[in-house]
């Protein structure tokens, strides 16, 4: 229903910033020569010297600038850096390493710690992504009628725009949440990235976002919108070449040849946050309605009994076992796996998946269930049987 009332003239997308980050830390004996390389960073020609060093690890790589923080006698260094259509932080790193080795020839001294200092910020929610970014920072906006809010959304403006200010606003801030001004931008972002081959662990710093609500005095329409500063994706590396992950990046045209590379990654980043922007003007607009929540919930919920087949005649109970021949190992794995199929299957019992809320018909060896699990496990299955001549092995591999 939320995409229903998003109209494409009214929506609107841009990324407005660019830089992955690489924090390494350094140590020094004293204070004062922490201080020493600290200034020396700060120049024009020093950060020339090591962007030629770091640019030179990657065609795509490209310093942008070098941050110095002094912690004590440790010296903080927040190299950020473009990646063209690469999330980058693998780029970043080996770019970083020869950074530092060009800063060491100054600074002999100088002690490398660790080449990520956790000032980074990477896989944490931390207010120093929020205020400087980190990956892609992107905004989204939607002025929405206030006649399509009555009618597909089924509430009004005024709601909308009381429910943002108390939920994402004020109980947001009332619990000191980082970047947690929104209603549920992790589910989208969650989602997404499993998707489309993103580090699925980013999703704690990536999901960060504001989300405002407003009434247009010009013409009472809602107007939304969402912010997020560290949106860490990309096109290309890593989990996005796998096949289905690739095909999904492909649909969303985010695999197209481009002369300028990172418009890619942009293009993603700025579909997540328009998906997320549609997310929560979807559950807002539930919540608006007393109890619609709740029982969307109990409708639609992944409980084994609404996912039961339709046919269940030979499926036996839960408590029941399932009786099936034994076979060693070497007999039920398959001598080559697809592409398609990134998982690994030991240890996963009939029963075990029966605990999942799969359900499985042996005699159209069909399983159901709304999670990915399910779509695994069922081409898992066929792998084993073809594997094993047909019969199915319980228990452990």
């Amino acid at each position: 229903e939320s995409m229903k009332s998003l109209g494409t003239d009214a929506f609107y997308t841009q990324v407005i910033r660019d830089g992955m980050s690489r924090a390494p830390v350094l140590e020094f004996d004293s204070i004062k020569d922490c201080y020493d390389c600290f200034q020396w960073v700060r120049q024009n020609e020093s950060f020339e010297k090591m962007k030629l060093h770091f640019d030179q690890t990657s065609r795509y790589a490209n310093l942008q600038r070098v941050d110095p923080r002094i912690e004590g006698n440790y010296l903080f260094l927040r190299f950020v850096a473009t990646t063209g259509d690469a999330m980058g932080m693998n780029m970043v790193t080996r770019g970083t390493g020869k950074a530092i080795e060009c800063l060491r020839s100054a600074f002999p001294q100088a002690r490398l710690l660790s080449i990520s200092g956790n000032l980074c910020v990477d896989k944490k929610a931390s207010a120093l992504n929020w205020i400087e970014g980190r990956g892609k920072s992107v905004v989204a906006e939607a002025f929405i009628p206030a006649q399509i809010v009555e009618r597909v959304l089924k509430t009004n403006v005024d709601s909308m725009v009381a429910i943002g200010h108390a939920k994402l606003l004020v109980g947001s801030s009332a619990a000191c949440t980082i970047g947690g001004w929104n209603a549920h931008a992790a589910n989208v972002v969650a989602s997404l990235f499993i998707a489309t081959g993103q580090d699925a662990a980013q999703t704690v710093s990536s999901s960060m976002c504001m989300t405002q609500l407003n009434k247009r005095a010009l013409d009472g329409a809602l107007h939304i919108s969402c912010t997020m500063n560290c949106l860490e994706v990309g096109a290309i590396g890593g989990g996005t070449m796998l096949s289905p992950q690739s095909k999904c990046l492909e649909i969303l045209g985010c695999r197209r040849d481009i002369l300028k590379p990172g418009q890619n990654s942009e293009r993603l980043a700025r579909i997540v946050c328009g998906v997320v922007l549609a997310g929560e003007l979807s559950l807002l607009a539930s919540q608006c309605n007393e109890g619609e929540l709740e029982k969307s919930h109990l409708r639609l919920n992944r409980s084994s009994r609404n996912l039961m087949l339709s046919d269940t005649s030979n499926t036996p109970p839960l408590s029941s076992p399932v009786h099936c021949r034994r076979a060693s190992s070497a007999a039920v794995i398959p001598q080559s796996i697809p592409e398609s199929l990134p998982i690994s299957l030991d240890n996963v019992s009939i029963t075990e998946r029966r605990r999942q809320n799969i359900n499985i018909n042996r005699d159209n060896e069909s399983t159901t269930g709304s999670s990915a699990l399910s779509v695994l496990t069922q081409t898992g299955t066929k792998l084993l049987k073809k594997a094993n001549n047909g019969h199915m092995p319980c228990g452990p591999l």
